[in-house]
Parts: C-alpha cells; sequence; structure tokens
C-alpha cells in the first residue's frame, strides 16, 4: 500500500513539472555592444532549460534561435535597422509565454562617421541651407544625430544645433559676414561615438536693409522733424550709405550716413514747407545690398495760428501701410 502511494505521489509530480508553463522573461532589451538581454523572475517556479529567440526583420524574414543563456549577440544583424525580437522561456520542453521588443541595432564602435559633400545653398536674403552625405551610408540613422557648429568670423561668436538629418536650414545669419561651419556625426547611444569634423566657409551675399523704424515724428507750420532708427547691425553688417526721403514734387533729402558699430538713430529735418498741409512720402535706407522696403508716411504741417512744438504724432503725422488717396506719384 505504501509502495503503492509513492509511485503515485512521483506519478504526480512528474506530471506538474511536464506541465509548468514558465512566465515572461524582464528587462528585454538590446545594449551597446549589441546584445539581446533578459532576465529571468526570480519567483519562477518552472525550471527554465533554455530559451526560444526569435528575430524578424524589417523586411520580415525571421531567425529563430535557442539559447541556454540569457543573452545573444546580434553584431551580426544590420546595425541602425529595425528588429523586432521576441524572447520565449522554455521548461521541460514547455515554451513559456512571450515578450517582445522591437529596437534598432546600435552603431558598431568602429563604425565610419565621416561626412562628406558638405553644400551650402544660399536661398536669398538671410537663408541659407546646408547639406552633407555619409562617407560610408548605411540605412536608416538609428541613435545619430548631427552637431552643426556656425561661427561668425568677425565676432568668433558661435552658436550650435542638432539635427537628425543630414540638413540644416539656417534663417538668423547676418548679410556681408563671413561663417565658419563644422559638422559632426553623433551616435548618442551609450557609449557616445563622435565622427571627425567636416569644415566649410561661406559669406552672406549682401542684402538689403530691413526698412527703417520711426522713432519720432513733431510737425510745425513749416517743418518736419523726424527721426529714424536703422536696422540692428548685429542683423545686417552691409556698410549703410544713406537714408532717402522721397517727398514726390515736394522734396527729395537724402542723409548721408556712417556706419558705426552702434547705429545711432538718425534725424530728418525737413523746411520751407506749406502750412497746414498734408505731406505723403517713402523713406528707406540704402546698404551696399542695395535699398530697403519703403516706409510710407504722411504728416500735416500745423496752421499758423497753431504753430509749436507737439509730442510724437499727436498732432502732427501718422505712419500707415496704405493710403486711399491719389498716390500714382510713389
Amino acid at each position: 500500500m505504501i509502495a503503492r502511494l509513492l509511485v503515485l505521489v512521483l506519478a504526480t509530480a512528474s506530471s506538474c513539472a511536464n506541465d509548468c508553463v514558465p512566465g515572461v522573461v524582464r528587462n528585454l532589451a538590446v545594449d551597446h555592444i549589441a546584445n539581446l538581454t533578459w532576465n529571468v523572475d526570480p519567483n519562477e517556479p518552472c525550471p527554465i532549460e533554455g530559451f526560444r529567440v526569435e528575430v524578424v526583420g524589417e523586411d520580415g524574414i525571421a531567425a529563430l534561435f535557442r539559447s541556454s543563456l540569457n543573452y545573444i549577440h546580434l553584431s551580426f544583424l544590420d546595425f541602425c535597422q529595425e528588429w523586432q525580437f521576441t524572447v520565449a522561456p522554455i521548461s521541460n520542453g514547455v515554451v513559456g509565454f512571450e515578450h517582445r521588443l522591437t529596437d534598432y541595432i546600435p552603431i558598431r564602435q568602429d563604425a565610419n562617421l565621416t561626412l562628406t559633400n558638405l553644400r551650402v545653398t544660399h536661398l536669398g536674403g538671410k537663408n541659407t541651407s546646408l547639406q552633407w552625405e555619409m562617407a560610408e551610408p548605411f540605412r536608416g540613422d538609428c541613435t545619430l544625430r548631427y552637431r552643426v557648429l556656425v561661427r561668425d568670423r568677425q565676432t568668433s561668436t558661435s552658436h550650435s544645433v542638432y539635427v537628425t538629418g543630414r540638413s540644416a536650414y539656417l534663417d538668423t545669419l547676418a548679410p556681408c559676414v563671413p561663417y565658419l561651419v563644422s559638422i559632426r556625426a553623433v551616435s548618442t547611444s551609450l557609449p557616445i561615438i563622435e565622427g571627425p569634423l567636416a569644415y566649410t566657409t561661406f559669406d552672406i551675399e549682401a542684402f538689403p536693409e530691413d526698412p527703417p523704424t520711426l522713432l519720432s515724428v513733431d510737425a510745425g507750420t513749416t517743418t518736419v522733424k523726424m527721426v529714424w532708427q536703422l536696422e540692428d547691425y548685429m542683423k545686417n553688417r552691409c556698410p549703410v550709405v544713406n537714408l532717402h526721403v522721397d517727398g514726390g514734387d515736394f522734396f527729395n533729402v537724402t542723409v548721408p550716413i556712417e556706419d558705426p558699430y552702434y547705429r545711432k538713430p538718425v534725424s530728418v529735418n525737413l523746411t520751407r514747407l506749406h502750412p497746414d498741409r498734408m505731406y505723403y512720402m517713402k523713406v528707406a535706407a540704402e546698404n551696399s545690398g542695395g535699398i530697403s522696403t519703403s516706409v510710407p508716411l504722411g504728416v500735416q504741417t500745423l496752421p499758423l495760428e497753431r504753430d509749436g512744438e507737439y509730442d510724437n504724432l499727436a498732432a502732427a503725422g501718422f505712419q500707415f501701410q496704405g493710403l486711399h488717396r491719389d498716390l500714382s506719384w510713389w
């Protein structure tokens, strides 16, 4: 009787072991040296004899492996492509629950990150684009970023930006300035890998100023005094030559401008005007790149009985963007 009971207990234990389905593995990840690693739950009740590993590429082609260790080396796979990894533990021939991960194979430590064919394209005005290529192209950008450093060769100031594609759009550069650009590829996965620098130099071509800004205007009976601010020197370093005030048949004034580092406001005095009359004019700045867009302005002189000093625009003038009058002489 005792012998039969012992046989029954052993048979039951063997049956339980054969039916044990292991749970999901933990911490499935691809490390920086292209190892697919995972861990078994320390409370896993089933004895683990190995692992079933399935790898599926972007093209749908699959590979199946069996490993007795809790990792598998994947350096044979193409890096910077997306792969799907599925790992399931095995206990006494029973395949357990699957854990799935979609990830990239990191760039190899000896990967060639050299850049070549660095090109500069001027898009007009202050807009410039940069393009470059990898010396040894590969599919996918993986964890690659590109550090673009732009240095002003006049002031030695610089700014940098990281981009993910192999091009950069620059719209904050100043005309009439020589620039040095350096670009390098950086793998941001650990450990970080940096490629060699690629250099190029270029100048932003001369370009007209932005329209001048009206700071103040004072009108008398026969005079108008105006103060204008030019575009900031750091935004456009093309030498400024003149400020033009075009009053059509009534006056045409050109104010010569010195071009210091700090561009002071420019004063314009109009004289010998008629009392109580509206004068329309266009004001523009001229530099080595040409003449800026004109700023339209209308100012009315004061009647004889009201001559005097008035605050900016309060009794005299107004700046406008469009006129509903006959301005055919413009």
